[in-house]
């Protein structure tokens, strides 16, 4: 056991294997419960000596397999913390193979080859690892160790004083106290906030100037510089191709111009990747001199068109256009049209409707978040430039890991921490990243809920409740969609059953707490809609996850049933009509759609009159009828309408255009007024609802029976405005008049 002081409990799983000799048997059956497959045994259970500062540096370690009390992700982190390196595949640089459980078969039979060519390293387990912990020496003292002790003083004089004649144990004690301050120096002084050096922001210090400066993406880097470097060329293209047809459009069906003859680039991705900083670098590589914009604060049309020179015009933050103004997003797609400059855009989201237009016309690079590796580097240049001391690869891939690939976000926190200390350590970025509440940071939907289905991540129910509530609306939905995708699913439809049980009683629970408003019951939610079911079917997710149906099914209803509402009311124009909502999508829509539909079909053009005639029965117009087709329920593929002729569909629009026809004026507030007099009609709402269109030109040659019955209607009027309804309506002349629109 290790002394007192020098060990600490950490609530993982690992995994047991041999210190020496062979490596363990590969995948044996798993045992115990199938949604904690892969999880240590022992989690949590032994106790992690802590080592020397520094004291696995040199060492190169290769995790596999299951441990006995460490998670996967805790072993790493523990090998980091104390110097060593670790790599995810067999190599001949690798000192030490850290086996569990149920070890990788590719492992196994690299492992094989490096002993067969006498590279092999030394195979170790858990113990293996915390031996080493133990014994080997570091920069400093280990945690806990006793002192070192003052040796007693050889040939002491005669007359030596009373406080050289002490005990030997007070002695030792003296010696101790004496010595510890020198064993363990204190830091030096931190450099002060607002010092010398502090006064620039380091992100735009450092930001790249070269090429060579930029940290990720070196391939989209190259497309961008070459599709800017070939756009005057593809632009003289483009006039030659248009005089050859003699200017005008091209033709229908003739090839489209390669994609990167675009006349604007689209950059998107995560932000604080590095996408403005590629653009600005790749234009004056290229020799332009690039011009800044935006776009979310310079977002009208009137700017956007108003921006002309020889220049590489950058749009930054395109998806935040059309936020306040209106018709941004379309002049930019204009101003691209006819643009004499590269246009660059950059964006976050590629997946906003606004932006998948934009896309349509521009030269789409889609940027990647930068792997640790690549961040590593230029962390640790920075760090040594800005006087930081003691910091080692493995600090800076731990920051990297923290900001989840976000440059900016790891340049400001290393300056944040240099105005008040001049180290870093492994241990001090965890830490700090934990106070400061940073652990997470803004990501995907489509990567956050993978994290309730990750088995072997060691995380608590919290820091998974914590990932619920970044979004406890769409959070379920993703569970909901991908459990039964979930490789720990497979073959186990009792987990299933499980799984949708818990998504049940978590939507049981939801529901309670929005009707009765307790609030206090969201972390039940959390975990049985989203915590539960995923760890019972834990496993792998694909990499392109389902997004959740249920969203497109919801936005349906709520469309359907605003249809079935703005028919109802036109229907109600009349006095054929008068029935509820409910009533009228089960009854007179199917009704309705047959007394429009089959005339088209079994007569073609003859059948129009007809149809056109039903329509205006019910004070409907052309839109309705693909309306009424749509509430209908058939197969996919049969849908009534697909009977009829294209050019009979076109005979309708045209017909019904071409003539004048009652419209419904009706809306929600009109229902529910009470008629007064006993010459009231049945529904005096009806009469008032209708108004005749009808052409200033034809106006002239109405009829006499035509008048009586604009006079019949005034009539109706002011008896339905006598009785309250309809406030401020007005009839000139004894006629309703509306121009067509």
């Amino acid at each position: 056991m290790p002394p007192k002081g020098s060990s600490r409990k950490v609530a993982t799983i690992g995994l047991t294997g041999t210190s020496s000799g062979a490596p363990p048997a590969a995948k044996k059956p798993r045992t115990g419960a199938p949604w904690i497959s892969g999880a240590p045994p022992r989690a949590g259970e032994k106790d992690v000596p802590e080592g020397a500062p520094n004291c696995l540096r040199g060492l190169v370690f290769c995790l596999t397999g299951v441990l006995e009390s460490l998670y996967r992700d805790e072993a790493a982190n523990l090998c980091k913390q104390y110097g060593a390196r670790v790599v995810s595949a067999l190599s001949r640089n690798v000192t030490h193979a850290l086996m569990g459980d149920e070890p990788g078969k590719a492992k196994l039979v690299k492992l094989e080859e490096l002993r067969a060519a006498g590279k092999a390293p030394a195979v170790i387990d858990e113990d293996g690892l915390f031996e080493l912990l133990r014994t080997r020496p570091g920069d400093g003292p280990r945690p806990g160790a006793e002192p070192p002790v003052a040796a007693p003083a050889v040939g002491m004089d005669e007359g030596a004083d009373e406080e050289d004649a002490v005990p030997v144990p007070r002695r030792k004690a003296a010696a101790t106290a004496a010595v510890a301050p020198i064993a363990r120096p204190s830091p030096p002084a931190p450099r002060p906030p607002g010092a010398a050096g502090n006064s620039e922001l380091w992100v735009d210090k450092y930001r790249p100037q070269t090429m060579k400066d930029l940290v990720a993406n070196p391939k989209l880097a190259k497309d961008l510089e070459a599709w800017l470097s070939g756009w005057s060329a593809a632009r003289a293209t483009e006039r030659l191709a248009r005089a050859a047809r003699g200017g005008g459009p091209a033709k229908r069906g003739a090839p489209k111009p390669p994609e990167n003859a675009a006349r604007a680039a689209l950059l998107a991705g995560p932000p604080g990747i590095g996408k403005t900083s590629m653009a600005h670098v790749v234009a004056r590589t290229c020799g332009y001199e690039p011009h800044e914009m935006n776009a979310s604060d310079t977002r009208n049309k009137a700017a956007i068109a108003g921006t002309v020179a020889d220049i590489v015009l950058i749009m930054d933050e395109v998806d935040g256009m059309s936020g306040g103004d209106r018709g941004g997003m379309q002049e930019l797609i204009k101003v691209i049209a006819a643009t004499q400059v590269p246009i660059i855009c950059i964006c976050n989201d590629d997946q906003a409707q606004k932006v998948r237009t934009l896309a349509n016309h521009c030269y789409k690079l889609k940027f990647r978040r930068p792997m640790v590796a690549q961040a590593r580097s230029r962390l640790m240049e920075i760090a040594m430039r800005e006087g930081y001391r003691h910091i080692d690869p493995q600090t800076a891939e731990k920051l990297a890991e923290s900001c989840h690939g976000d440059i900016r976000a790891m340049i400001n926190l290393l300056q944040t921490w240099r105005s008040t200390s001049e180290t870093l350590s492994f241990t001090d970025v965890t830490e700090r990243m934990k106070a400061e509440g940073k652990t997470r940071t803004e990501r995907s939907p489509f990567e956050l809920f993978k994290e309730f289905f990750d088995g072997r991540s060691g995380r608590s129910v919290n820091d998974r409740l914590d990932d619920f509530f970044l979004d406890s609306d769409l959070m379920p939905l993703f569970v909901q969609e991908n459990y039964p995708n979930a490789s720990g699913a497979a073959g186990r439809p009792h987990l299933l059953a499980a799984a949708a049980d818990s998504i049940s009683e978590g939507d049981l629970v939801n529901q309670i707490v929005r009707s009765e408003q307790r609030w206090d019951l969201m972390p039940a939610s959390g975990i049985l809609s989203a915590i539960r079911p995923g760890a019972m079917v834990s496993g792998y997710i694909g990499a392109r996850p389902a997004f959740p149906a249920w969203l497109g099914k919801y936005s349906t209803e709520r469309k359907n049933v605003r249809l079935v509402k703005e028919l109802e009311m036109r229907c109600k124009a009349g006095t054929r009509c008068s029935q509820s909502a409910r009533a009228f999508r089960l009854d007179y829509v199917p009704a309705l759609t047959a007394a429009v539909v089959r005339p088209l079909t079994a007569l073609g053009a003859a059948g129009i009159a007809t149809s056109v005639a039903v329509l205006d029965a019910y004070y409907m117009n052309r839109e309705d009828v693909e309306a009424l087709v749509g509430l209908c329920i058939h197969a996919k593929g049969n849908s009534p309408m697909d009977e009829v002729d294209a050019k009979v569909k076109t005979a309708l629009t045209r017909a019904y255009t071409a003539g004048d026809h009652a419209r419904s004026t009706v809306s929600a507030a009109h229902f529910g007024v009470k008629a007064v007099g006993a010459a009231a009609k049945p529904t005096p709402v009806a009469a008032t609802a209708a108004e005749v269109v009808v052409d200033d030109a034809e106006e002239a040659a109405a009829s006499s029976d035509a008048d009586s019955s604009d006079a019949d209607d005034a009539a109706a009027a002011k008896q339905f405005i006598k009785g309250g309804g309809a406030k401020g309506a007005r009839l000139k002349g004894g006629k309703a008049k509306a121009k067509r629109k």
